[in-house]
């Protein structure tokens, strides 16, 4: 991980921070963290990224593990959440359409879903949510 130097997480290292794959080629719109609206000093707090990309484009599991959420979730839309073990989650968010069923084993890289117009794309770690550009390979 030349160039950047991974940051402690809850719990200890995780060799998998800074090596999960992309789940969608596209261009980060939206950081992680805390914003404040210019116009009105109000703040928001995005707990993941989001990543723009053509509608349809297929959504790729980040590391392999087991499909623990596949529907509708209230503010997401169309999500798939992957359990990759050892408390660590991908969230794949804003989905047009939803091809991996609970309890599904999926490899890196096998398709979960089909993009909208941009992808939401969260890691937790122990329930947390944790800054994906942290966790994501370098590109």
């Amino acid at each position: 991980m030349a160039g950047r130097s991974a940051p402690v997480v809850a719990g200890g290292s995780d060799a998998r921070q800074g090596r999960l794959g992309w789940p969608i080629t596209g261009k980060v719109v939206q950081s992680y963290g805390t914003r404040v609206n210019p116009l009105y000093g109000t703040k928001t707090n995005s707990l993941g990224i989001d990543i723009s990309c053509a509608s349809g484009v297929p959504v790729r599991a980040a590391e392999a593990g087991r499909v623990s959420f596949a529907d509708r979730f209230m503010g997401y839309g169309r999500t798939v959440i992957v359990d990759h073990g050892e408390r660590l989650h991908s969230i794949y968010s804003k989905l047009s359409d939803i091809k991996a069923a609970v309890g599904d084993k999926v490899q890196r890289g096998d398709i979960v879903g089909f993009s909208s117009d941009s992808l939401h794309f969260e890691v937790r770690k122990e329930g947390k949510a944790v800054d994906p550009l942290e966790w994501l390979a370098p590109r």
